[in-house]
């Protein structure tokens, strides 16, 4: 498998992707691979951004992490917000600058999203309405938020396929944006679409064998579990309370906040500070929904332009 990620075209610089579900190996491959090509890794996972939720987002240990340089690790506070436009950003000023180096950059992650604002070149405006934004999170706060779900359901049913039905945020900006554009976040995104960009990826998806995957899911979720994902995320939790309290998060709640909808940290929360669930039944659910989660991730990587699988026994 990694002789086929040595295979570049001329005429453009190089970049190499790994993708794949939660669990695959792609962090262990992605380090061997850079290794071999003289490369860095450029982290593409939407909660690896966060410092200090390591157990539940599965980071690089320092050990890995010292073997290559790693970016787009720990940059942000758990109580921020971040936005795909915001990494794309933030990736690509770190992909040209190891090209400018004279080495390869390694893109790995399980973030689809990310991965296709690289591929496909694709700029981000933002556009909001915060009459509509306040109406819907009015609706939220008074019990009504089945209704604003059911409008996404309604108008975007793919975007309702793609965004967990208890991301609240996330499920109010999808039919913001609808009611601004009149658009589907399928059309938002073709329309986004420019010239490919100068950067020439070559995306390589591991794809492992379903019980094998599952089996892995089962194991890392034993091991975040026994090596401190409570306490983690009892401290992130309590970091991003008294944030909100001061003003200086990106949201008035926080439910609102995206490092909290992370599978692993959100299940916990309800059990640490809600009281609900025994901590067998919170093992059972993490892992259900980790399940879940690598199933959508595997049905987004098969429309990724130009991937190439790469099977894992």
């Amino acid at each position: 498998m990694l002789k086929q990620t040595e295979d570049f075209e001329c005429g453009k610089s190089n970049a190499v992707i790994i993708g794949g579900p939660t669990a695959s190996g792609k962090t262990s491959f992605a380090i061997e691979v850079a290794r071999r090509l003289n490369g860095e890794i450029v982290s593409c996972d939407s909660m690896q951004i966060y410092k200090r939720m390591d157990i539940g987002t599965a980071k690089a240990t320092k050990y890995e992490q010292s073997a290559v340089p790693h970016h787009m690790i720990d940059i942000i506070e758990p109580w921020i917000n971040y936005s795909v436009f915001d990494y794309k950003e933030a990736a690509e000023k770190c992909i040209t600058d190891i090209i400018a180096r004279g080495k390869i950059p390694v893109i790995c992650g399980g973030t689809g999203l990310y991965i296709n604002s690289l591929i496909e070149n694709r700029q981000y405006t933002v556009e909001e309405d915060l009459k509509i934004r306040t109406e819907l999170e009015q609706m939220a706060e008074n019990g009504e938020y089945d209704r604003v779900y059911q409008m996404l359901c309604e108008c975007d049913p793919e975007a309702a396929e793609i965004i967990h039905k208890n991301n609240v945020k996330r499920v109010i900006r999808a039919v913001e944006l609808f009611k601004i554009t009149g658009k589907t976040q399928a059309v938002r995104n073709a329309d986004s679409l420019l010239t490919p960009a100068d950067i020439e990826y070559k995306t390589f998806i591991l794809n492992p064998d379903r019980e094998i995957l599952y089996s892995r899911i089962e194991k890392r979720v034993d091991i975040m579990l026994s090596e401190g994902l409570y306490k983690e995320t009892e401290a992130v939790y309590n970091e991003c309370v008294e944030a909100v309290k001061s003003g200086v998060a990106s949201s008035d709640t926080v439910d609102g906040l995206t490092s909290l909808a992370a599978i692993g940290y959100r299940e916990m929360i309800r059990h640490i500070f809600f009281g609900e669930m025994t901590p067998e039944e919170v093992s059972e659910k993490i892992k259900i929904n980790t399940r879940h989660y690598a199933k959508r991730q595997l049905t987004w990587f098969r429309k990724t332009p130009g991937a190439v699988f790469l099977d894992i026994e």
